[in-house]
């Protein structure tokens, strides 16, 4: 038997965790909770923080970044994993959480919910990150979706944007409603899973 398949080396421990559903839940369900814990401190808490930390800006301003950021990457992370229990190969390099929804298979959102996904998927590219998108076409992109799914009303001869929230209870049911699904394709928990 001269087959070189025979002799392929085998699969490291990097390739399957490449493609391992358990370890991208794991982070998804971390950052769920450092999303949870930033969306709930209170103003004291807060204050005294800020001062701990020596930190001069606005610490509402700085925990609502970092809520969003812990947000985006935990879709992100669950919306993975059902990716790879789907593919059993690694999902896709992209940070793109308006577009894995798509490919998850997940159920059509409405309008503000393809909002909150396309500004999460801005917020991971760059904008929870950088001062300015790397190339002037990623925004163009992200602009797009925004612009398509963002809410108007008249005031007269006026067309005004409104506000759509993204806090702990919009962002949750979007995760929920993935984590849903991934519970329906993989049900076990596997006994040496760790958190």
């Amino acid at each position: 038997m001269a087959s070189d398949d025979y002799w392929q080396e085998p699969e490291s421990i990097w390739e399957k965790r490449r493609k391992a559903p358990w370890h991208f839940f794991a982070k998804a369900d971390n950052a769920r909770m450092s999303a949870f814990v930033l969306s709930h401190i209170d103003k004291a808490q807060a204050d005294q923080f800020s001062k701990e930390a020596e930190y001069g800006g606005a610490h509402a301003f700085a925990l609502g970044e970092g809520f969003r950021r812990e947000a985006a990457i935990s879709l992100e992370l669950i919306l993975k994993a059902i990716l790879c229990v789907k593919t059993k190969s690694p999902p896709p390099p992209s940070h793109d959480v308006y577009e894995l929804w798509a490919q998850a298979g997940l159920p059509k959102t409405t309008d503000d919910d393809a909002y909150r996904l396309a500004e999460l998927s801005q917020l991971l590219y760059w904008a929870g990150r950088y001062a300015a998108p790397r190339r002037d076409t990623d925004l163009g992109k992200s602009q797009e979706r925004l612009d398509r799914h963002k809410r108007t009303k008249n005031l007269g001869s006026l067309k005004v944007q409104t506000f759509i929230p993204l806090n702990w209870e919009e962002f949750d049911a979007l995760y929920q409603t993935a984590a849903s699904h991934f519970w329906e394709l993989e049900p076990n928990k596997p006994e040496n899973f760790v958190s």
